[in-house]
């Protein structure tokens, strides 16, 4: 049997995190720190065999999994179950 690693990963930041303001399933779009936060990893992502992605369908979840893994042409699947708790 094979062994795999799983990569747990959270979102940049949002407007709301920067004010304390809980999120919960409000779809609160990542700010500019957000995007370079995730920008950072791309280059961790590169040196992982990652083989698939997956994602909150939230879009801060799913913007930063898009720019962290963007150099890894893998298509992202979005999951219900990954959204944050109500």
């Amino acid at each position: 049997m094979k062994l795999k690693n799983l990569y747990v990963i959270r979102h940049g930041e949002t407007d709301w995190n920067k004010n304390l303001k809980f999120q919960g399933q409000t779809d609160v779009k990542l700010n500019d720190t957000g995007r370079e936060q995730a920008l950072a990893l791309r280059p961790m992502m590169q040196q992982l065999q990652i083989e698939s992605v997956y994602a909150s369908p939230l879009a801060r979840a799913f913007e930063t999994a898009e720019i962290a893994t963007q150099d890894l042409k893998l298509s992202i699947q979005k999951d219900e179950r990954l959204r944050e708790t109500n």
